[in-house]
């Protein structure tokens, strides 16, 4: 669970913790689980033993895998900055799409 919160409370005691801390944890934690994984232990035996569920173990294994925790933040870094950017551009486009509307109606 990726968290796009400004702050959590954390679980148990109370504790907030900003978005960004929570991920880094979630990034070691994701990478311990499938150096676990590549180690041998069984997939089934490792989410009984830490808690979450072979869907969430194919998912990290599908974006993380291969990847060291520098290399998961980087990605992350890059998909918000991407995000940010295709933002810019479609109000950008919606932007000069109303100018253009404008400018037909006073012609």
């Amino acid at each position: 669970m990726f968290i796009h919160d400004r702050q959590l409370a954390g679980p148990h005691d109370g504790a907030v913790l900003s978005a960004g801390l929570l991920y880094r944890a979630h990034l070691k934690a994701a990478a311990g689980f499938l150096r676990e994984a590549k180690a041998g232990v069984p997939v089934k035996d490792l989410c009984r033993k830490h808690g979450f569920s072979d869907g969430s173990y194919y998912l990290w294994r599908s974006k993380f895998g291969g990847m060291s925790v520098s290399d998961a933040k980087r990605l992350k870094e890059l998909e918000s900055e991407n995000g940010r950017l295709k933002r810019l551009l479609a109000d950008s486009l919606l932007e000069n799409e109303v100018t253009r509307e404008v400018l037909r109606k006073q012609w």
